[in-house]
C-alpha cells in the first residue's frame, strides 16, 4: 500500500515520484550511427537538442525513426512527460507528437488520477538542481531510475489544485516564450538592416540605395561594390598606433589593488564589455600607463575567430596579450562607433578573422589589421546609420528587460506556488 506524509498546507502530501507515475528509461538502437534505425518519416527520435528549444511542448524533432528503430527504443504518447538524465540532466518536456526515447530519457506515464501533467512538468523544473546533484559521474553525468523513482517531493492532494498552479505558470511561460520570438526576431532585423545599411548606404533622403534601379549610384572598390561617395581605406589611416597588450609578471596581480582586469573574454561578438573585476597591484600603472584603455579606444581579438570591437568611457583598464589596442587620431572622418559596427557585422567579422594565421592557435599580425580596408561612408551617413542601428538596439534592451522581469516572476511564483506557501486564488 502507498503510504502519504501529509503536507500542513493546503492538503498537500509528499510522496515518492514513482509512486504517482509509472517511470521508465529509454533505449537505443546499437550502433547508433547505423541508417537503418532511420526514415524520413514516422515517430520523433527525441534528442537533448530537441528538448531544450521546446519550451516545454515537443512538438517537432529532426531525426525520424524506422520500424527497426522503433523496435529498439521506448515509445512515447502524447500527453507524456520525459526529462533528460544523461550528460544535459533534469531538462523536462510535455510530448505533443508520437516520438521515441532513447536511454538518456526517462518517460513519466500513468498519472492521470495523481498528476496534471503540466504541473509534473513545473516540479520537474524545480527539482532539476537536486537531480543534477545526485548525478553519476564517469565520462559524463548521469541519473539512474532508481533516483528519479525514490524523489521525495510534496504535491496538492487535489488533481484540481495542481492545474490551477500550473495554468498560471503556463500563463508566465507564454509571455516569456512572446518576448523571446520578439527578441529574436529584433536580432533577424537588426542583422537584415546591418547587412543593408553596410552595403547600401542611405542617400539624402535616408533612403538606402538601390544598386538595381540606380546603378550610377554604387562604384567599385578593392573590397567589392560600395555606395558612390563612400571610400576604401586602411584601418591604419585613421589610427594613431596600436599594440598588442603587454604580458603582466605574476607579482603584478594583487588583491587590493584598483584596476580591473580585461581578458578578451570578457568581450562579446556585439562588442559589449562585461568585466570580471581581477584587479592589479597600483604600483605597476606607471610602468603600463600607455596600455591603459582611454575614451574612443577600440580592441579587437587578435584569435581571428570574430572581430571584436568597444568603445571604452574612461575605464582604468590595461589591455592583455590577447587584445589589439587601436588608438584613433585626434582627427579622422571614421567614428569608432561604426568601426565597431562594421568589424561585428557578419560581412565584417569574417574579412578580419581572414586575416588570422597559423595553425590551432591563430593570431593576427597587427601590420595586416593595419592595412586591412574597410569602407568609410562620410561622417554624416556614418552617424545616420548608427541611429537607425540604435533605435533597434533600443527596442531589444526593453525587451531584453522585459524578459528579465518575466524570468524573476516565474521564479518566484515557482518557489511560492510550487512549495505550497501561496496559494492560487480560488477567483483565477
Amino acid at each position: 500500500m502507498k503510504t502519504f506524509k501529509e503536507h500542513n498546507l493546503f492538503k498537500w502530501r509528499e510522496v515518492r515520484l514513482g509512486d504517482v507515475a509509472r517511470i521508465r528509461r529509454g533505449a537505443s538502437p546499437r550502433p547508433i550511427d547505423n541508417p537503418r534505425w532511420f526514415a524520413e518519416s514516422g515517430p520523433g527520435w527525441v534528442r537533448i537538442s530537441d528538448v531544450t528549444r521546446s519550451n516545454g511542448r515537443l512538438r517537432v524533432t529532426e531525426q525520424y525513426l524506422s520500424q527497426d528503430g522503433i523496435d529498439r527504443s521506448v515509445r512515447v504518447g502524447r500527453g507524456d512527460v520525459i526529462m533528460s538524465i544523461c550528460a544535459t540532466i533534469g531538462e523536462p518536456v510535455i510530448i505533443e507528437m508520437d516520438a521515441c526515447i532513447h536511454d538518456g530519457f526517462v518517460v513519466f506515464d500513468q498519472f492521470e488520477n495523481l498528476l496534471d501533467r503540466h504541473f509534473l512538468l513545473h516540479l520537474l523544473r524545480k527539482i532539476a538542481p537536486e537531480f543534477k546533484a545526485s548525478g553519476q559521474t564517469g565520462t559524463q553525468a548521469n541519473l539512474n531510475t532508481g533516483i528519479v523513482n525514490g524523489k521525495v517531493v510534496a504535491i496538492p492532494s487535489e488533481v484540481f489544485e495542481q492545474s490551477r498552479i500550473a495554468a498560471v505558470l503556463d500563463t508566465v511561460d507564454e509571455a516569456i516564450a512572446k518576448t523571446e520570438a520578439v527578441i529574436a526576431k529584433l536580432k533577424q532585423v537588426r542583422a537584415s538592416l546591418l547587412h543593408d545599411l553596410l552595403t547600401r548606404g542611405l542617400d539624402e533622403n535616408g533612403q538606402l540605395r538601390d544598386p538595381i534601379a540606380h546603378p550610377e549610384q554604387f562604384q567599385d572598390s578593392p573590397i567589392g561594390r560600395i555606395p558612390r561617395g563612400w571610400f576604401c581605406e586602411p584601418l591604419g589611416k585613421h589610427t594613431v598606433s596600436s599594440a598588442y597588450g603587454p604580458r603582466f609578471p605574476g607579482e603584478c596581480y594583487s588583491e587590493r589593488g584598483n584596476v580591473a582586469l580585461l581578458r578578451t573574454t570578457d568581450m562579446d561578438e556585439a562588442g559589449n564589455l562585461a568585466l570580471e573585476q581581477m584587479p592589479l597591484a597600483n604600483l605597476i600603472l606607471d610602468e603600463f600607463r600607455s596600455h591603459f584603455l582611454e575614451i574612443g579606444d577600440f580592441l579587437i581579438s587578435r584569435s581571428g575567430t570574430c572581430g571584436i570591437g568597444s568603445v571604452f568611457p574612461g575605464f582604468r583598464i590595461p589591455v592583455l596579450p590577447g587584445a589589439f589596442l587601436i588608438r584613433f587620431r585626434l582627427v579622422t572622418t571614421l567614428l569608432p562607433e561604426f568601426l565597431r559596427l562594421y568589424v561585428n557585422s557578419e560581412a565584417g567579422a569574417k574579412r578580419v578573422s581572414d586575416l588570422a594565421e597559423g595553425g590551432v592557435q591563430k593570431n593576427i599580425r597587427g601590420s595586416a589589421l593595419l592595412t586591412h580596408l574597410i569602407p568609410v561612408p562620410p561622417t554624416a551617413e556614418q552617424q545616420v546609420i548608427l541611429s537607425y542601428v540604435r533605435s533597434v538596439d533600443i527596442k531589444a534592451a526593453v525587451e531584453q528587460a522585459s524578459l528579465g522581469k518575466l524570468r524573476e516572476l516565474k521564479s518566484a511564483l515557482m518557489a511560492d506556488l510550487l512549495t505550497g506557501r501561496v496559494r492560487v486564488p480560488a477567483s483565477l
